[in-house]
């Protein structure tokens, strides 16, 4: 199958996001934090877990059981509407925002 002359034009000159819904998650998350409603361990929860770190380890390292990590990663998922724990640590690492 070839790709169209319009098709490509329209591929490169109308760039949009990969998820235009990361934008809106993006500006709920920036809102949340700007108010104070993520806290600091719930930033370190989730930029650990983005880092590689299971609920355990993370619990471990911040002297928490890692059901309070699922909950802190639950209500922040919630706040935000991110679909995924990789999505919200991707957006909370963002320059700017860590």
């Amino acid at each position: 199958m070839t790709v169209q002359p319009l098709e490509v034009h329209r591929l490169t000159h109308h760039p949009r996001p990969a998820h235009g819904g990361q934008v809106q998650i993006a500006a709920r998350l920036d809102a949340c934090l700007k108010r104070g409603q993520i806290s600091e361990t719930q930033r370190e929860v989730i930029l650990l877990l983005a880092s590689g770190f299971t609920d355990e380890a993370v619990g471990k390292r911040l002297d928490i059981s890692s059901r309070t990590v699922q909950r802190h990663v639950a209500r922040i998922m919630s706040m935000v509407g991110a679909r995924s724990r990789l999505e919200l640590g991707i957006l909370l690492a963002a320059p700017g925002r860590a």
